[in-house]
């Protein structure tokens, strides 16, 4: 069992399939936005994040990732796995520029997590040391404590850049290719496969898009994101809608509902080496709630949920030319929870 950083933040699954045929088709999820249109009332505000050379900021995560599996081939197989992971990052912003570009260094200073995979557990904490084995089992983890990277960022959250990431890569790629050297064309792919799967997703907690437009409550905005599944190209639409203003002792806080839709591109069937394979309709979605402090000009913190399931169903023929049929269901609840310390 290997506990993993980006299986922890991994929304929905990749899966390597190419498809016969081109596809034309554009289809909606089930999974449509929750939020309704309202008319926008009351005064305007501007939610912009506020950040300052020289200021930091301590945010702590938990990420929670629940995946039940289901195969039915010649034997029937199921599993279960929950993997619950706890960061505490500081902020540190290095730099602002005129036009509100922020520099920003992410500091990874613990990190808790633990698995419970059909009744095995698996514990991690970075405050203590491990074996050559377990530091193998823990390598993502292993590789972020104690060190930190870079982020550009806008005044609207917007993540434009992640680098300052040679002391990870150099620590993860020790702990899993020992003596093994990479070209720099293989070292350059593994670092930005590393940041698209493992520092991305972490970052995009931290940092949630704002409207550039002023808002008022049950203004609504939205941002859209591809990622793929099986055969299918995903268009994500994640919508935004000002709920309320708040007060507070001492801030000034929005709070924002959030729900996740998609829209879908691709083929239900399509043949792969001489196995066929027919999936469902992809079953994504989810929601949230998101406070943004408008005096820091930060999020204060969030608690999100996505879930997906999917189908599939394979047929192929075995050496003595008879048909085998498999089939398979994966439904996965990714949740996640940040506040600021």
């Amino acid at each position: 069992m290997k506990l993993n950083v980006i299986i922890i933040l991994i929304i929905i699954f990749i899966i390597g399939c190419s498809s016969d045929k081109p596809n034309n088709e554009q289809k909606n999820d089930t999974g449509k936005s929750e939020i309704a249109n309202e008319k926008p009332v009351g005064p305007t505000k501007l939610l912009a994040y506020g950040f300052e050379q020289g200021n930091s900021y301590r945010y702590n995560l938990i990420t929670e990732l629940e995946n039940s599996q289901y195969i039915e081939s010649d034997t029937v197989l199921s599993s279960e796995m929950k993997q619950t992971a706890n960061y505490t990052f500081t902020l540190n912003v290095d730099e602002v520029t005129a036009n509100g570009i922020s520099e920003i260094s992410v500091f990874v200073e613990t990190i808790k997590a633990e698995a419970l995979v059909n009744g095995e557990k698996v514990n991690y904490d970075s405050k203590y040391l491990y074996s050559t084995r377990e530091r193998i089992m823990f390598a993502d983890y292993e590789a972020l404590k104690n060190n930190s990277y870079s982020v550009r960022v806008n005044k609207h959250g917007e993540i434009l850049d992640i680098y300052g990431t040679d002391k990870i890569v150099d620590e993860i790629l020790k702990i899993q290719a020992g003596d093994k050297k990479l070209s720099t064309e293989e070292r350059a792919a593994f670092t930005q496969q590393f940041i698209n799967s493992g520092l991305v997703p972490l970052t995009e907690q931290l940092f949630r898009n704002t409207s550039k437009e002023k808002v008022r409550i049950n203004s609504t905005w939205e941002q859209r994101y591809p990622s793929y599944i099986a055969n299918f190209k995903i268009e994500n639409v994640a919508t935004f809608k000002v709920a309320e203003f708040q007060e507070t002792e001492f801030d000034s806080l929005v709070k924002l509902d959030a729900s996740l839709s998609v829209l879908w591109d691709g083929q239900n069937q399509v043949a792969e080496e001489g196995v066929k394979y027919e999936f469902s309709d992809p079953s994504i979605s989810g929601s949230g709630v998101i406070y943004f402090n408008l005096s820091k000009g930060v999020v204060q913190k969030s608690d999100t949920e996505v879930r997906m399931e999917m189908e599939v169903t394979m047929e192929s023929l075995d050496a003595n030319q008879n048909v085998v049929k498999a089939f398979k269901r994966d439904f996965v609840v990714n949740k996640s929870k940040l506040e600021l310390i």
